[in-house]
């Protein structure tokens, strides 16, 4: 898959959910999900609830019965380190390899089947540091549910296997994935 070069997080998110969109998903980029299922619960209902991450996707595949969200992390080098010697150029922000990792995991309370991390990296970081990047990203994710993507120069590939959400055996993550669907659902109407 080819992906158009990037400025950010929030354009990457906003063409993910376009994608999705645009091949038949109901989909939102950068949602609030407290301010999203707002009109569907009792107020004692929300502040019960955990008040984050937002999830920079979140769209529902109608035909497989699959609620997915998305947290994205973007990856660029500072211009004034691309300039200078080998070891400052190699310099990212975020700086961590991990990023996102949390937000990715901490998302599978609200009841997605499917937790997806998406690792971006802008055009100008070297290919070298990318790699080292998403290795070690991957190496963590794997002992995890969570679905890792790396965009790097305009390719995509998916580094881990899609594993369902563990969660989805309790009942009130059970009741508020189907919420979060229906409150999707009627926001893509719109």
């Amino acid at each position: 898959m080819k992906f158009p070069a990037f400025s950010g997080r929030k354009e990457v998110a906003e063409f993910l959910a376009r994608g999705y969109r645009e091949s038949g998903s109901p989909a939102l980029a950068n949602v609030n999900v407290l301010k999203l299922i707002a009109d569907k619960l009792p107020s004692l209902d929300i502040q019960v609830l955990p008040l984050q991450p937002n999830i920079d996707v979140l769209w529902y595949d109608q035909k497989a019965d699959e609620l997915n969200g998305v947290i994205v992390r973007y990856f660029r080098q500072p211009a004034e380190t691309v300039t200078r010697n080998a070891f400052k150029s190699c310099q990212l922000k975020p700086s961590r390899y991990y990023a996102g990792i949390g937000e990715a995991l901490a998302i599978l309370n609200y009841g997605v089947d499917y937790s997806w991390l998406f690792h971006v990296f802008d055009d100008n970081v070297c290919n070298q540091l990318a790699e080292f990047t998403y290795n070690s990203a991957a190496k963590l994710l794997s002992l995890t549910p969570i679905v890792y993507m790396v965009v790097v120069h305009a390719e995509a590939k998916m580094l881990t296997e899609k594993v369902s959400n563990p969660n989805l055996k309790h009942d009130e993550v059970k009741r508020l994935r189907r919420i979060i669907i229906e409150s999707l659902l009627s926001k893509s109407n719109t």
